[in-house]
């Protein structure tokens, strides 16, 4: 989580690689885990993603990693589909 690089003889200058936050869609269905991942995470953390509610099926990347450039690995299509079932009204 942390990067050293010496640039002048004795001089060391260490930076926190950090990613920004993971934005999920609103509705509610995909869920991330740790929570951290939705405001910032170091280099090295791994998030991972979930449907909440039964019979929504995780489609695209269930995980993504902070890399060592502060950037996400991956890409961002993670959703939750799912059928609706309504209720027999008889």
């Amino acid at each position: 989580s942390v990067v050293c690089l010496v640039f002048i003889k004795e001089l060391l200058i260490c930076l926190v690689i950090t990613c920004g936050p993971l934005v999920l869609p609103n509705d509610g269905v995909l869920h991330v885990s740790p929570s951290s991942c939705l405001t910032s995470s170091r280099y090295g953390q791994t998030c991972i993603f979930t449907c909440r509610r039964p019979g929504y099926v995780l489609e695209g990347t269930s995980t993504r990693v902070c890399g060592n450039k502060g950037q996400w690995n991956g890409t961002n299509n993670t959703n939750c589909t799912g059928k609706i079932v309504w209720p027999d009204l008889i």
